[in-house]
């Protein structure tokens, strides 16, 4: 589910550990496992729903997120990012859409950003994440009935459908629903917010590694993996921009422990007239191969 066919790893899953980099952990598994890993390209259905997970696959693009289907919070968390509606995006091998990973086990600025909602690529509605974050720095804990959601996730529309009335705790939104749909060389995410009145409303996006740059005005990202545009339709007036952190790229990466690469982390915030349906659309131009002789 988290792998691509030649078995690497897809996403960070949770904290890294500072004696197994994902990569370790993933050749470890294959040394293991030969008859299971990596899955044949073949045996893989478009969409895919597992243990929490949805993976989708469509022509050269890849999208994988979790989000558990039932009550939240479980009783026995164990993983305290709020990732809830984010997810990753993969273009043959050039990774799109982030999960930033945590860069140390303590309670520095970068660490505690990189596991909340800003550290990922999700809607926040007046300051509030999808689904409650824990109260507590460097802890889980969850206030019932305060916390109470409850999450679905379904097949729709050659994509995945991801519903939730965890903002209805503390906003006007009373329901959010989250369609994620690739298409060759692009991604559409179409975010519809229910309920009465006005609300801001934050996108976070985390792009990969390969893109360090935006321009605002032609709100397009690049870098070594090519130029993505997005297109954002549904807001009254054009969002504004803000990076995550006070300095551009605005974010952090950490793909092993102790480790922070500069990583370019948007974030666009506008006024929203509810019910209201808010569409950004991702077109993806690869990086053309340049060759020497």
């Amino acid at each position: 589910m988290v792998c691509s066919t030649s078995g690497r790893l897809l996403s960070v899953i949770g904290d890294v550990s500072p004696d197994a980099t994902p990569d370790q952990s993933t050749a470890r598994l294959a040394r293991l496992y030969p008859d299971r890993w990596p899955v044949a390209a073949t045996l893989r259905p478009t969409l895919q729903r597992r243990d929490g997970w949805f993976r989708i696959s469509a022509a050269q693009e890849l999208v994988l997120g979790n989000f558990p289907p039932g009550c939240y919070p479980s009783p026995f968390p164990t993983h305290g990012h709020c990732d809830f509606t984010s997810f990753t995006w993969i273009h043959a091998d050039t990774a799109v859409l982030i999960d930033p990973g945590r860069y140390r086990y303590t309670a520095d600025l970068i660490s505690l950003t990189q596991l909340s909602a800003l550290g990922h690529s999700l809607p926040i509605v007046n300051g509030f994440a999808p689904l409650c974050e824990s109260l507590v720095v460097n802890g889980q804990w969850w206030p019932i009935p305060y916390a109470a959601a409850v999450l679905e996730a379904v097949e729709h529309d050659g994509g995945v459908l991801l519903v939730h009335n965890g903002f209805a705790r503390a906003t006007p939104v009373r329901r959010h629903s989250r369609l994620i749909r690739p298409r060759d060389g692009g991604l559409l995410v179409r975010d519809s917010f229910d309920g009465q009145g006005t609300v801001d409303v934050t996108w976070c996006w985390m792009f990969g590694r390969d893109f360090q740059r935006f321009d605002p005005e032609y709100m397009l990202a690049s870098g070594d993996g090519g130029q993505i545009r997005l297109t954002v339709e549904g807001l009254a007036e054009l969002p504004q921009l803000a990076p995550i952190f006070s300095a551009v790229p605005g974010g952090w990466i950490s793909f092993e422990y102790g480790d922070k690469t500069p990583g370019l982390a948007v974030r666009l915030h506008g006024k929203v007239a509810l019910p209201a349906t808010v569409e950004t659309r991702f077109d993806l131009q690869p990086a053309t191969p340049t060759f020497s002789g």
